[in-house]
């Protein structure tokens, strides 16, 4: 409900090669100043994939490749590192195993702690179940192990129809989220979330509407009052621009108001 939302100034180009390379220029200007990316994905073997090679113009470099392996049916290995711009490096290996009903997810940080995380997820015809820890080793402190994050989810899911219910934060925080497809041009979806201890809630709803093949309007509304809407139109088949807005219906006068705008070429 909230990935397309987005209140830079945006510029995307997209370009692929006939070998398959695909790569993703990006610049953002930000109220703080500019940033961007150049990012490249391809593959160079047949069961090699390099998701991301990406440098941004602070420096920091960031690499992540998948092996998915014939020798385990179902396995896909992952490798995932970051390094320069100032900032400290991180490393990550991990493991995404998918058989009949299960999944696994299993990693392994090796930049801090190390920290190991793990989720399985189960599904029987339209139901959902899984859980996730995640595990501080302290090893490189000399510590004692802790568990640093714990949650669990459950959903049912059709074609047109999904809602679950998960736990965050080590169980600190619950959410729970609806989404319909009333009809291939409109979707409603609707998130509740709520911190018991605090006492905090946020309600969302919203939903999409597909006018044609070029135009699309998306909004959603809070609790505290904060509209948002975008408007995805496409000029031509490879330039669509996104325009986003955010209005604090609460205080009109404020200066939090929102705009953004993306352009993406390809």
């Amino acid at each position: 409900m909230n990935q397309e939302y987005f209140f830079d100034r945006k510029i995307k180009l997209v370009a692929t090669s006939l070998q398959g390379t695909k790569t993703t220029v990006e610049g953002i200007l930000k109220p703080k100043g500019t940033s961007g990316t150049l990012t490249a994905k391809f593959s160079p073997y047949s069961n090699i994939n390099i998701e991301k090679l990406q440098v941004g113009v602070d420096g920091r470099f960031k690499v992540e490749a998948n092996l998915v392996d014939d020798a385990i049916k179902g396995a896909k290995f992952i490798v995932k590192a970051e390094d320069g711009g100032g900032r400290d490096n991180s490393g990550e290996a991990a493991v995404e195993y998918v058989r009949n009903n299960v999944r696994v997810d299993a990693s392994v940080n090796v930049s801090g702690g190390p920290i190991l995380y793990s989720a399985v997820t189960y599904e029987k015809k339209n139901f959902t179940v899984g859980a996730e820890v995640k595990v501080n080793t302290m090893l490189q402190e000399n510590g004692t192990a802790a568990v640093e994050d714990l949650n669990a989810v459950a959903g049912y899911n059709t074609p047109d129809f999904s809602a679950f219910v998960k736990s965050k934060k080590n169980h600190s925080v619950f959410n729970a989220t609806f989404w319909h497809g009333m009809n291939p041009q409109t979707q409603v979806a609707g998130e509740f979330e709520i911190n018991p201890k605090s006492g905090a809630k946020l309600l969302t709803v919203g939903g999409q509407h597909i006018v044609d093949s070029e135009t699309t309007f998306q909004g959603k509304v809070n609790s505290d009052a904060i509209v948002s809407a975008n408007l995805i139109q496409k000029v031509r088949p490879q330039v669509k621009l996104v325009f986003s807005t955010s209005v604090d219906a609460k205080n009109f006068a404020a200066d939090s108001h929102k705009f953004g705008m993306q352009l993406i070429l390809g």
